[in-house]
């Protein structure tokens, strides 16, 4: 289960990773609501793996507050947790050690062709990986 913030209010080229509440403690407390119903509706339906966050880039070095987020879902939810970083920005997590899961969101192009084969995206996505490390540095993180 995959719960994502849509940020309906939003100046041109903004997205969700760029989130700077005005009101640190109300956001974190509204935004707990919202991760704590989606873990219970997981839970009840028997979800293997739950997301607490996805692309949150201006909040993940607020370890803390993840870590008390991800203990009270870990208390009604009995799955995998996982966090999905954006492709550009996963170094910076602070608090990958708490999930079980890296989730990684990459936009990266991988063809030209507006009807690749399965075999044409797994080798440019082999070349990829192995052009700037990426299992090895998620791997150090």
């Amino acid at each position: 289960v995959f719960p994502i913030l849509w940020v309906e209010k939003r100046a041109k080229d903004e997205w969700r990773g760029k989130l700077d509440p005005s009101d640190p403690d109300a956001w974190w407390s509204s935004y707990e609501r919202f991760v704590l119903h989606y873990a219970r509706i997981a839970q009840e339906e028997e979800a293997h793996i739950y997301s607490v966050g996805s692309e949150l880039a201006s909040l993940e070095t607020e370890t803390e507050r993840w870590r008390a987020l991800i203990t009270k879902v870990r208390a009604i939810f009995k799955g995998r947790i996982i966090y999905s970083a954006n492709w550009d920005h996963y170094e910076e997590v602070t608090f990958w050690q708490d999930v079980d899961l890296f989730g990684l969101t990459g936009y990266y192009r991988l063809t030209n062709s507006h009807e690749p084969t399965l075999n044409e995206l797994e080798t440019s996505w082999r070349i990829l990986a192995a052009s700037w490390s990426v299992l090895e540095r998620l791997r150090a993180s």
